[in-house]
């Protein structure tokens, strides 16, 4: 985990994953793995917003970190407004506790332009996404191990391409809305599919929480208490 600065305003300090969480760390929790893509160095894939969720409470138990999601299967979440999501869990976040969760859309968003040390590249670490991320045109159309390429301002890999990145929040007007409810949970970053505009960091995707894509994974994140 890479420690974060925050940006004085609205940002407290965090920490975040140098990479996207691979299959071999994923396995390790005693998960199914569903990925597309085999490897243990490939970031895991083929998981929804509910996996991910579920994935940063097993490994905070397995940490001895007190699990940062309350879920509760049997109840219909009243603030997701999809007609399309056909597990609708109630998660509820507990802000104080330690363990491992997704970021924030913000958090991820700062984390890849650089935090404090950012200077507004287009893509996490570069003017030009060959330099530091997986995309349609280099990828051999698949996943490919973390970190191959150059880290941004931070010492973070992968941020641009390789695969969409689930953050906590439902889609805002804007990055940083934060709203309460919602139709679709935020994604980050681009993909191994992708043209290279969607890698961009600025780019902003979502889609219902229940969905599971080859090119969709996610990176942990813990709060600085």
């Amino acid at each position: 985990m890479i420690p974060v600065t925050g940006n004085g305003k609205d940002l407290r300090d965090y920490f975040i994953g140098q990479y996207p969480v691979t299959q071999a760390l994923w396995e390790a929790v005693g998960v199914e793995n569903r990925s597309s893509f085999i490897g243990p160095d490939r970031p895991v894939e083929s998981v929804h917003w509910y996996d991910a969720v579920e994935f940063c409470n097993r490994l905070s138990e397995m940490c001895g970190l007190e699990p940062v999601y309350q879920i509760d299967k049997t109840v219909k979440d009243p603030n997701n407004q999809s007609n399309f999501d056909d597990l609708k869990w109630l998660v509820i976040r507990k802000k104080d506790a330690n363990g491992y969760r997704l970021p924030t859309e913000a958090e991820w968003a700062f984390a890849a332009h650089g935090g404090i040390y950012g200077s507004g590249l287009e893509f996490s670490g570069s003017s030009a996404l060959d330099k530091v991320g997986w995309y349609n045109e280099n990828s051999h159309r698949e996943t490919q191990p973390v970190g191959l390429f150059a880290p941004n301002e931070l010492g973070l890999y992968d941020m641009s391409g390789n695969v969409w990145e689930w953050c906590f929040d439902w889609l805002g007007e804007k990055s940083g809305d934060d709203p309460k409810s919602g139709h679709f949970r935020v994604l980050r970053g681009g993909s191994w599919y992708d043209v290279a505009s969607f890698c961009r960091v600025a780019d902003r995707r979502s889609l219902h929480p229940d969905v599971r894509i080859g090119d969709f994974g996610f990176r942990l994140s813990r709060t600085a208490l």
